[in-house]
């Protein structure tokens, strides 16, 4: 999902501007899925039971999610009014 925000965000000073309403839907349907990844990865996490896994895995989310959430602030701000 954080490759089509990506591209998003490449393409959203080249299109045509009316059609920044369609890009906004894509970075709203990229958060939500990005964010419903989370949760089913920290629910699943909490029936772990090795501890440096878990904690490993939750430093990867959280990174992953920090350069996700740096990217849907940059968009919201160009292309969601």
């Amino acid at each position: 999902t954080s490759k089509i925000l990506i591209a998003i965000k490449k393409i959203y000073k080249l299109i045509n501007q009316n059609c920044l309403s369609d890009l906004g839907v894509s970075v709203e349907l990229s958060s939500s899925s990005i964010k419903g990844a989370v949760m089913n990865i920290r629910i699943n996490l909490s029936e772990i039971e090795d501890k440096i896994y878990v904690e490993e895995t939750n430093k990867k989310v959280d990174s992953i999610l920090s350069n996700v959430n740096s990217l849907l602030s940059y968009l919201n701000k160009n292309i969601i009014i």
